[in-house]
């Protein structure tokens, strides 16, 4: 798989400075709607919008610490919290508490919707607290006597708004869960298809195209790590005879029992290949050739003793071990040696192994 889809907690996670960011810069546009008030506390003011806008970008910064979705709430809270105290302040010294400045905490809970979305029952617990400092806390602590139809209308506002809002986050929630849905849908298809194009039909094992691919990305990861990696190429002794007296159905007969007695010959990390007709190849990271020789010759055992299916004749091969050395320095190189190494087994009696030494070259 090429990429893991984000869930909407790492997404939210990772997006946090950024909206951070942006939440300054609206704090600091935000200036513009005191303009009309500066006459009166034009330098307090000033000051609590320069509070707002570090506040924002303080958050910015810390947001890169959250490493947890209650974390990144917890910051929003106490942020919006600030916020809203800020504000009410500014409110005060604007002659403006509890009627054109409520309009102003209707776009804070706005921002904490749309831009850094929370869980549903914390952002109901958000609602009521904010609602409970707004309209009873801070009129008390400030000495606010509100005109009562106002202060009720702003009630049944803020009632009608976070009605709204939490309706908001809801769909905003179900709507993140159908895009990942499908995203990981397609995920999971792409990398069947993935799959396909690298398994051979007949056999299942994996086929050239990713022997091609795989073979030297794993001699680079062993270059990188001093580790050992060999390679066994393998090739069925008398496999043409076999199709010309049984038929190529026998044939493929033989070649799947041939790859189920590698597959489980090997290792978890080692990978069978079919690279050609009657050709197989295994990658063994972190064995050597003397190693390769032993897993290979497990493989020749299992072979013989495995009793094949019904009409299914015997079948003998022989095989080619080339080992990463500072004589063979690439995948390239390593394919060459097996194959020589392949070659001389080939040329002596049935069922033979030959491992390439570096001497030879």
């Amino acid at each position: 798989m090429n990429s893991i889809p984000l869930s909407i907690d790492d997404h939210i996670i990772k997006n946090l400075p950024k909206r951070y960011l942006l939440a300054a810069i609206l704090c600091f546009i935000g200036l513009g709607t005191d303009i009309p008030w500066l006459s009166n506390n034009a330098k307090e003011i000033f000051l609590l919008r320069g509070l707002m806008v570090a506040g924002a970008l303080s958050c910015s910064f810390l947001s890169k610490y959250c490493k947890t979705r209650f974390s990144a709430e917890a910051l929003t809270t106490v942020a919006t919290l600030g916020l809203i105290t800020n504000m009410a302040v500014i409110g005060l010294l604007e002659g403006t508490y509890l009627t054109g400045y409520m309009a102003a905490v209707y776009q804070t809970l706005v921002f904490i919707v749309v831009f850094i979305p929370m869980r549903t029952k914390i952002f109901i617990g958000l609602l009521a607290v904010v609602g409970l400092l707004w309209f009873w806390i801070f009129p008390v602590i400030l000495s606010i006597s509100p005109e009562p139809r106002l202060f009720l209308s702003h009630i049944f506002g803020y009632i009608t708004y976070a009605f709204m809002t939490i309706a908001g986050n809801y769909i905003f929630f179900q709507v993140w869960a159908e895009k990942e849905k499908q995203r990981a849908h397609l995920e999971v298809q792409s990398q069947k298809l993935k799959d396909i194009a690298n398994r051979d039909g007949l056999t299942g094992i994996y086929n050239y195209r990713y022997f091609q691919e795989k073979f030297p990305e794993l001699v680079e990861n062993a270059k990188n790590q001093s580790t050992p990696i060999s390679l066994c190429l393998i090739d069925l002794d008398g496999f043409k005879s076999i199709n010309d007296t049984f038929g190529h159905v026998i044939g493929n007969s033989v070649l799947e029992h041939v790859s189920q007695c590698l597959t489980s010959s090997i290792r978890t990390k080692d990978i069978v290949y079919r690279i050609g007709g009657d050709e197989f190849a295994i990658s063994l990271p972190d064995v050597n050739s003397g190693h390769a020789r032993q897993i290979i010759e497990r493989f020749q055992s299992k072979l013989i003793s495995t009793e094949p299916k019904e009409n299914i004749p015997q079948v003998n091969c022989s095989i080619g071990i080339a080992e990463y050395c500072q004589q063979l320095p690439t995948a390239k190189a390593i394919i060459e040696a097996a194959d020589r190494a392949l070659y001389k087994a080939k040329k002596l009696t049935d069922n033979k192994v030959v491992v390439f030494s570096p001497g030879e070259i």
